[in-house]
């Protein structure tokens, strides 16, 4: 058997690409964090008399259309394009004149303006889609809008409102409350049709700082009467302080939202689909063979025609074990080699599972014990099966109605956690919470005495863990940092790796993805976990297979 260890390659080539390109694509909102009550403090311009420069985010729990409570023979119906489940808010400069933003998964959508000097609402006759939830250095922004100004005396005017805009470069930043490294520089100017003749322009630098906002502005405001300037004035604050509230990292939602399939290479498909159908209660809810355009889409020409079987659990829930037939190496070793790990289950009482799977071929490696040194009321055992596939099959045993788990619905339940291993635990972590707007839940470094035996290091040895979770309720990615005794992963070159090999995710639109992640473009594909969807593939910062299928919500 030749294995050819193009891992290596391909592995080095995604750190070393994270490392370069982490500062080049962010999540938006971790630079321009929206939730109520944040708050920015700046010097005050000269001629200023108003105390600091005050620039403030006020949620709108009602809607734009409780603004048009104040204007005369308006009640705003029919103007707005809100997206479904997204947050409206008010964003108010020192002036207090405001923005109309709206946050979503599809980013933060810019809906018209309230001008402080009469009360007056402008409203775009559509939003202007101003920053995708995932952004990239270079990008721009180019748009123009038709727009209906109401003033409070029932008054309405017709105008053209345009911006553009470029994310230009990252710039290190020295202001009043600190120092701030890889501040993206965002240049953008805008313009208004005001009619009767005037015209206002803005010229504009800002700097926003990672999880802070705008540290940095420099803004010229131009306004035109009949073509003659009459106002030309600078004004380039620096922050002083601010006050970010603990809610504003959940304004966007995750774009990976929920896990739909958990794939294993296994040397034998016909004895591992008799072992999980037999002792995990899972039942054949279809098999075949992987066809030419799924083999070439996950990048593995090899695997066409493989084997595949796709299990469903008891409960019935549409989360899947893909068993797939590949090379499985003699010396593949579970928890030594980065990429997938383990496939976490849910499950109704550990104890019994532990009671049952000792009888089976399934080989017992950890538990049943209870996590955080027995103090968690989370209790987990685990289980290897005969192809190096790692099983943790956990529930909460407490009976607590705020738990982060699931409650299973069978004995042994479906995937909710998917175990990621690398060199670099906090690479990782960042690059899940980047790229796919995933929340951080905890980084840490602690003994895990399971992966220690696998890697002949003593049980206390600490390993750096991190938690990211996903949009759906008790969905998350585990990732561990291997010591040095660990290694890549060896793979027939054409083949998905062996033993836990891919773990798929749905998202709602893959466009919201930087389609440079991509390593082949996405393709449609029909049956059972696909449905006619598209799916495409990412590797993570490990090498790890990451299939994204596409979920439309009805």
């Amino acid at each position: 058997m030749h294995l050819k260890n193009t891992t290596l390659t391909i592995t080095l080539f995604f750190l070393c690409w994270y490392t370069a390109s982490s500062q080049n694509t962010f999540s938006v909102h971790d630079y321009y964090p929206i939730a109520d009550q944040n708050e920015w403090r700046y010097t005050a311009p000269e001629g200023w008399k108003d105390g600091d420069y005050v620039s403030k985010i006020v949620a709108i729990p009602k809607g734009f259309l409780s603004l048009f409570d104040s204007i005369q023979n308006e009640d705003g119906k029919g103007l707005f394009q809100i997206a479904k489940n997204a947050k409206t808010f008010r964003h108010y400069d020192a002036t207090k004149a405001s923005k109309l933003l709206s946050v979503g998964e599809n980013g933060i959508l810019y809906h018209g303006e309230t001008f402080s000097s009469d009360g007056s609402i402008a409203v775009f006759e559509k939003p202007i889609h101003w920053f995708a939830p995932i952004e990239t250095v270079g990008d721009t922004l180019n748009a123009e809008r038709n727009y209906i100004r109401f003033f409070k005396d029932g008054r309405k005017q017709k105008g053209i409102f345009s911006i553009t805009q470029q994310i230009s470069r990252t710039e290190d930043v020295i202001v009043p409350s600190g120092n701030y490294k890889d501040c993206l520089r965002i240049e953008f100017d805008t313009y208004w049709d005001l009619g009767r003749g005037t015209e206002a322009k803005s010229i504009n630098v800002y700097h926003h700082a990672k999880n802070v906002g705008v540290v940095k502005a420099s803004a010229r405001f131009i306004i035109l009467k009949n073509g003659n300037e009459i106002i030309n004035r600078l004004v380039a604050p620096d922050l002083k302080s601010y006050k970010i509230q603990e809610d504003s990292n959940d304004v966007i939602l995750p774009i990976i939202e929920r896990i739909k399939m958990a794939t294993v290479v296994v040397k034998d498909i016909k004895t591992t689909k008799k072992l999980y159908t037999g002792w995990l209660d899972y039942k054949l809810a279809d098999e075949g063979k992987i066809s030419k355009e799924m083999a070439n889409g996950w990048g593995t020409p090899k695997m066409n025609e493989k084997p595949f079987a796709l299990l469903q659990p008891k409960s019935g829930d549409d989360v899947y074990l893909r068993v797939v037939e590949g090379t499985v190496p003699k010396d593949y070793k579970a928890m030594t080699t980065y990429g997938w790990n383990a496939i976490e289950l849910i499950v109704e009482n550990p104890d019994e599972v532990y009671e049952k799977l000792s009888k089976s071929p399934f080989v017992h490696i950890g538990g049943p014990e209870n996590l955080g040194d027995g103090l968690s009321s989370i209790r987990a055992v685990q289980f290897k099966g005969p192809s190096g596939e790692v099983f943790y099959f956990t529930a909460d045993m407490g009976h607590n109605e705020e738990s982060t788990l699931l409650k299973a619905r069978s004995a042994i339940d479906r995937p909710f956690i998917m175990v990621a291993a690398g060199p670099d635990a906090r690479v990782m972590t960042d690059f899940y919470v980047n790229i796919f707007n995933a929340k951080e839940a905890f980084f840490m470094e602690t003994p895990i005495p399971l992966i220690a035996s696998a890697q002949n290091l003593t049980k206390d040895y600490k390993f750096a863990l991190g938690l990211v979770r996903l949009g759906a309720f008790s969905n998350s990615i585990e990732i561990d940092g291997y010591s040095e005794n660990a290694k890549l992963r060896g793979t027939e070159e054409g083949e998905l790796p062996p033993g836990v090999s891919m773990a798929s995710f749905t998202v709602s639109n893959l466009d919201l993805i930087d389609s440079s992640l991509f390593i082949n473009s996405p393709i449609i594909l029909p049956g059972l976990g696909y449905d006619g969807n598209r799916m495409v593939i990412v590797k993570g910062p490990a090498g790890e297979f990451i299939e994204l299928i596409e979920e439309k919500k009805n």
